[in-house]
């Protein structure tokens, strides 16, 4: 478009000069031929006729400059407003560039302080890790020889506490897995008036010998409290027979042994000793039994005492 213009541009331009050129030139003659002669009319016209053709050139190129010059006015408004438009999108770009440069300087201030910050906390943090690992290793083996003295206090008092078994007692050792014999004790009674004794042994040892037997597992697993837990399986031949033949009582003494021994010793199938509580039928924290032999002792040394006084 702009080749264009400029092209029509130039011939307006060759276009006037040749005109005026032409112009002088005949104008030039004209006033030689004046000078020689009149001339007649016919050539006069003619003249005039070319004068006036060459003026309407004139016009026609005076109008096709004026054309030529609002075509190169609009262009150059178009060409200001585009530069304008350019210049003020550079400038916010410089802006964006210079805004992008500040926030990125700042964003590596805060990782060089974050950077910092996490270094120290990081050593803070290895230090106490190295204090607590350190505490960690004492406390296991403050609590290894805790739990040494604990189990060294738990066979003495298991052993100690077997002279306290005669008579009624509130703490003492459970044989865990061991027979009650009281329900088997009382159904030999009313069978076997004769020798029931010698029945009850057989029965028990048999029965002792059968939940000792890791091989018999009359157990199944069942939610109870919405945890999975392992619980006597009723259905067990075994026990089927037992609850037929003997009743619930004898039942319940085996079924009670069977967890007890699952709970104590699953893989042995072997009676171990327990503390115990049989006022509240549970196990016997240690604390309870050196409670309960102490206040025995006061009581052996009271009785002791007063014994003593009466004989004098």
């Amino acid at each position: 478009m702009d080749n264009h213009i400029l092209e029509e541009l130039q011939k307006a331009g060759n276009l006037v000069v040749s005109l005026a050129r032409e112009i002088d030139f005949k104008n030039q003659k004209l006033l030689e031929m004046e000078k020689k002669c009149d001339g007649t009319s016919a050539s006069l016209n003619v003249m005039m006729k070319e004068n006036d053709r060459l003026q309407q050139a004139r016009v026609e190129g005076i109008k096709k400059m004026q054309i030529v010059n609002a075509c190169n006015k609009t262009l150059q408004q178009k060409l200001d407003f585009q530069r304008n438009e350019f210049e003020q999108k550079i400038k916010e770009l410089e802006k964006q560039v210079a805004q992008h440069d500040l926030e990125q300087k700042n964003l590596i201030l805060q990782r060089e302080e974050l950077t910092d910050d996490l270094r120290k906390e990081l050593a803070e943090k290895v230090e106490e890790l190295q204090c607590m690992d350190n505490l960690n290793q004492m406390l296991i083996v403050k609590e290894r020889t805790s739990n040494f003295e604990l189990q060294e206090a738990r066979k003495e008092l298991l052993s100690g506490l077997q002279d306290f078994m005669d008579g009624e007692i509130t703490i003492g050792v459970k044989r865990m897995g061991e027979i009650d014999i009281k329900p088997f004790e009382d159904i030999c009674l009313q069978k076997f008036s004769r020798d029931y004794e010698e029945k009850l042994m057989q029965i028990c040892s048999l029965w002792q010998h059968y939940i000792s037997n890791p091989n018999w597992h009359p157990f199944k697993n069942e939610f109870v409290d919405g945890k999975l837990q392992e619980v006597i399986d009723k259905d067990d031949t075994k026990l089927k027979e037992l609850r037929e033949l003997w009743g619930d009582a004898p039942y319940k003494a085996i079924a009670d042994s069977l967890m007890e021994l699952n709970e104590y010793n699953p893989s042995g199938r072997y009676v171990v000793p327990e503390l115990w509580n049989y006022e509240e039928g549970r196990k016997a924290s240690l604390q309870e039994v050196i409670k309960y032999m102490i206040r025995e002792l006061k009581s052996y040394k009271s009785l002791k005492r007063k014994k003593r006084w009466s004989c004098h």
